[in-house]
């Protein structure tokens, strides 16, 4: 009895894995990319950079793509870093009073980066990934220094964009 239990349980996991296959899941034909354009229509002036530098870590992440230098790619990705936003996530109470002056103050935010991208074939130009909007999202307290604090939560938003983005490009097939 144990014996065709055994036998029928292997039998119905070796049918359920039949079709597995281990192995690259992007296109066939595009192995490698660059990193095209960056335009930065926010107000961080450091986002451009910082999201160039967190896009080869992201594609290094996912295993799908190499990054190399345009000249030598299969497909360049374009991005628009279109805005990047401060939100008020939670606050504390400051002051107690009547409800008419209770006065909060915010102690923990959040970062939204805002990406817009797509990908063309470099020998040919063509747009082989239409373009894509992506939300990068990170979350901090405040502490002594709110602009350095603020700083770094941007460059968590747009690591978490970069992330997307390369996890779009590499699962658009």
């Amino acid at each position: 009895m144990i014996r065709l239990f055994v036998l029928a349980a292997a039998a119905l996991f070796a049918a359920g894995c039949a079709r597995y296959h281990i192995g690259f899941i992007g296109h066939p034909q595009l192995q490698t990319i660059g990193v095209g354009t960056i335009d930065n229509h926010s107000r961080n002036p450091q986002a451009a950079t910082t999201l160039r530098m967190k896009l080869p870590a992201a594609f290094m992440d996912d295993g799908t793509m190499q990054v190399v230098p345009i000249d030598e790619a299969d497909a360049v990705v374009h991005l628009d870093i279109t805005n990047i936003e401060l939100t008020t996530k939670g606050s504390t109470k400051v002051e107690d009073g009547d409800d008419s002056q209770q006065i909060y103050r915010s102690s923990i935010y959040g970062v939204r980066a805002f990406v817009t991208w797509y990908v063309v074939y470099r020998r040919t130009g063509e747009r082989i990934i239409p373009k894509h909007n992506t939300i990068g999202h990170a979350t901090f307290t405040e502490e002594i220094d709110l602009a350095r604090t603020r700083q770094q939560a941007v460059d968590v938003a747009l690591a978490d964009a970069a992330r997307k983005i390369a996890d779009g490009i590499g699962e658009a097939w």
